[in-house]
């Protein structure tokens, strides 16, 4: 079984605020340490640009991609065209 983790998605409380990085940052730390904590899955970690519909501004992807793989992702979801 894997498990997906959109990093991009993470966002504040509120419905239109803007993204930040740090809260993403954080928020993916949290969700991918609970499945490995559990040994629920493998986990997929997934960034978006909002160029692919995604949420994360392009300048923070590679930020959040190396944070995916220091945290022992099984599977990091990388575009071909980056």
């Amino acid at each position: 079984m894997c498990v997906e983790v959109r990093a991009d998605l993470y966002r504040e409380v509120e419905d239109g605020a803007e993204f930040d990085v740090e809260h993403a940052l954080q928020s993916a730390r949290t969700a991918v340490a609970h499945v490995h904590a559990r040994e629920l899955a493998h986990v997929l970690f997934t960034v978006r640009s909002d160029q692919e519909g995604g949420k994360c501004l392009s300048r923070h992807i590679l930020h959040l991609l190396q944070l995916g793989f220091r945290m022992g992702c099984e599977i990091v979801d990388i575009e071909a065209n980056m």
